[in-house]
């Protein structure tokens, strides 16, 4: 896959799922300026990014090491670990069938 067509892929993962992520993730601080789910064009993955003010006042930027999203995935693992991102919050084993069912949906029109 080339370098143009991780990106894409990224780009759609982050449309998709990025808000979603973002809600579940972010960072609740008063050093935090600024968060978001983005493609990261170093490494070609998701992950989260932050913008914190420094005790001088100065603004950092900081990042998860670990991601998201990685385009080397297949659509399986993809699924399989949003819904370990995602599935916190689901009581019983039917909740977490109907997240994966849904997250199967969405990672088809990422991947397509």
């Amino acid at each position: 896959m080339g370098d143009v067509a991780r990106q894409q892929l990224c780009e759609k993962f982050v449309d998709e799922f990025g808000k979603e992520l973002l809600e579940k993730f972010q960072i609740k601080a008063h050093w935090v300026v600024s968060q978001e789910v983005q493609y990261d064009p170093d490494n070609y993955i998701v992950r989260l990014h932050v913008y914190a003010r420094e005790d001088n006042g100065d603004e950092t930027f900081l990042t998860t090491a670990d991601g998201f999203f990685n385009p080397s995935m297949t659509e399986e693992d993809t699924v399989n670990e949003l819904a370990g991102f995602l599935s916190g919050d689901r009581d019983t084993e039917d909740d977490f069938e109907a997240l994966l069912s849904s997250l199967r949906e969405r990672v088809k029109k990422v991947f397509s």
